[in-house]
């Protein structure tokens, strides 16, 4: 997990509704020890996160303020407030599962 910066592409939630970046590339995520760094459209992001062999939570989720019109960061930091769960799939991806099983998020 913590030997690259992963790129999100995309949220799928069970109640169908499905998000994508609308600047593909912008929004990334990596994973120090215990400490996690985030760009997204707009802003930067930093926090803990804590996890084992299945499970991660990330909290202390801090950005800076820039305001930017039309901007995803707050779908993409809600998603990272209700992450509960990962697994590397069989492409390589990293899938960051949502509590209560609402949905995934996929990150290359």
């Amino acid at each position: 997990l913590r030997s690259k910066t992963w790129i999100w592409i995309s949220t799928n939630y069970n109640d169908g509704k499905y998000l994508t970046p609308k600047s593909p590339g912008k929004f990334t995520l990596k994973l120090g020890t215990g400490k996690f760094s985030a760009t997204t459209d707009c802003n930067s992001m930093s926090g803990n996160y804590v996890s084992d062999k299945t499970t991660i939570t990330f909290s202390q989720i801090a950005s800076t303020l820039k305001f930017c019109d039309g901007s995803q960061e707050s779908d993409f930091s809600e998603m990272l407030r209700s992450v509960s769960s990962f697994n590397i799939n069989s492409k390589g991806e990293l899938v960051l599962n949502l509590r209560y099983g609402v949905g995934a998020s996929v990150f290359r």
